[in-house]
């Protein structure tokens, strides 16, 4: 909404279906199969559309349906023991969502992380050599040398830079 509002042609594609172009379809699965996928960007494409907007389940990195993209922004919204039926262990489960990081973002590529999952799984983000942008209720600064984080705090926004400098906009 936040693309389309500023006149940007968009496609979504997640859990509700598909939008491209302010079209809607209907889809089965949270991230289509690839010959879906494909096509409907391809479609999106054709019509104009300059941004991609994506949900990936971790079913379908588990299972490689992203595997030929390449994402500027991949955003980490949410870890719970919810998909344990299909992953054996959390660790397991951890290390799919955390699998495009590696494989699917461009180098000068982002992060945008949940303040909760970022705070409770810290470890795991230390070594990834990539821009972070925190974002959640609660402000969450972690130590840093590299990256630049920023945090939502309700209506408030923090910036902590390189050096640990803070501004709050209000």
């Amino acid at each position: 909404e936040l693309f389309k509002s500023q006149g940007y042609k968009t496609i979504s594609i997640g859990t509700l279906g598909f939008e491209i172009c302010s079209k809607k379809f209907e889809s089965k699965h949270t991230t289509p199969d690839p010959h879906i996928l494909f096509k409907r960007l391809r479609q999106a494409s054709d019509q104009g559309a300059k941004f991609a907007l994506m949900e990936v389940s971790s079913h379908a990195i588990s299972q490689h349906k992203i595997d030929p993209i390449v994402f500027d922004v991949y955003g980490f919204t949410s870890f719970s023991q919810d998909h344990l039926d299909y992953h054996h262990s959390m660790k397991e489960y951890l290390a799919t969502k955390l699998r495009p990081i590696t494989n699917n973002l461009k180098p000068d590529g982002i992060v945008l992380v949940n303040d909760k999952v970022f705070k409770n799984q810290y470890a795991s983000f230390e070594n990834i050599p990539t821009t972070f942008i925190v974002y959640g209720k609660d402000t969450f600064a972690a130590p840093h040398s590299k990256r630049i984080t920023y945090a939502l705090n309700e209506c408030n926004m923090r910036y902590t830079g390189l050096l640990g400098s803070a501004i709050e906009f209000r």
